[in-house]
């Protein structure tokens, strides 16, 4: 399967909340750039980074309901 980008959030911490309530909800997902975004926080606005929160393309409309 293929994994999809559901959004893009500031910071890890929010970042792992929405991670465990898609998870509790039998969603599985994958969180990209958390440490880099932890990081490098003065680069997050105005590099792109963010954390990533990527879904299993078949989940995403169910993902979408926890955003």
């Amino acid at each position: 399967m293929k994994l999809v980008l559901l959004t893009t959030i500031d910071d890890s911490i929010s970042a792992n909340l929405l991670k465990s309530k898609l998870e509790s909800e039998d969603i599985p997902c994958v969180l990209i750039n958390e440490h880099i975004t932890d990081t490098l926080t003065h680069l997050k606005y105005t590099a792109g980074f963010g954390v990533r929160v990527m879904v299993f393309e078949d989940q995403v409309e169910e993902a979408r309901q926890f955003l």
